[in-house]
């Protein structure tokens, strides 16, 4: 029979493999349409399967989807991005880290950034997540946007991005980069001391300055 409407609604794309440190599990992302009350929306939610095979168990449930899974280095620990809850006023969460024990149990949210984490990678001793967030605006700038006062001007209205890191037994988070000079590319890597970190950056956010 010819694919109906149906057919393309039911279907579901797996993504973001990634083993855990003793080799025994591996976390995937799952992208479907779901049902909520009278309209579907695309989630992306994350689950587990032994990596020998075997039955597989989704781990996240987000109202609004979970993405970019990570185990912990020492395997304690399942990490993901995830927007809960609400922001304030009419606008949306931002996505924030969120964590999990692998042995089962609630998440619970480690970041807190005024503006949604883009990407973040674990320190090799598992004490620490680096990540990547664009700067938020001023005061200023946020009540002419309320205002409608916003103008923006073409090439010479950027907002740098830049990396954080965040401790995760005290979920203190501590700026590591800042400043307009140029802006943080991707996500940073740890070096195998755990002091350091390497990051590709642009001039600006535009292609052409990469």
């Amino acid at each position: 029979r010819a694919v109906t409407n149906d057919d393309v609604m039911d279907m579901k794309a797996v993504g973001s493999p990634v083993v855990s440190p003793d080799g025994s599990q591996v976390l995937y992302t799952v992208r479907q349409w779901e049902s909520d009350k009278d309209r579907r929306d695309s989630r992306t939610r994350i689950w587990k399967v032994p990596a020998g095979g075997g039955a597989a168990r989704q781990l996240t449930f987000g109202e609004r989807g979970d993405s970019q899974p990570q185990w912990s280095p020492d395997g304690r620990y399942i990490s993901f991005l995830s927007a809960r809850g609400g922001a304030g006023g009419d606008e949306p969460p931002k996505a924030q880290i969120f964590l999990m024990r692998t042995d089962g149990g609630e998440s619970w949210k480690l970041t807190d950034a005024k503006e949604a984490v883009s990407g973040y990678s674990w320190s090799p001793d598992s004490r620490t997540i680096a990540y990547v967030t664009v700067e938020p605006r001023s005061g200023a700038v946020e009540a002419e946007i309320r205002k409608r006062d916003d103008e923006r001007v073409f090439e010479n209205d950027f907002r740098y991005t830049h990396i954080w890191t965040v401790d995760i037994e005290s979920k203190q988070a501590a700026r590591v980069t800042d400043g307009t000079a140029w802006t943080v590319r991707g996500t940073p890597s740890w070096a195998s001391d755990s002091k350091r970190l390497t990051f590709a950056a642009g001039v600006t956010t535009m292609l052409r300055d990469y």
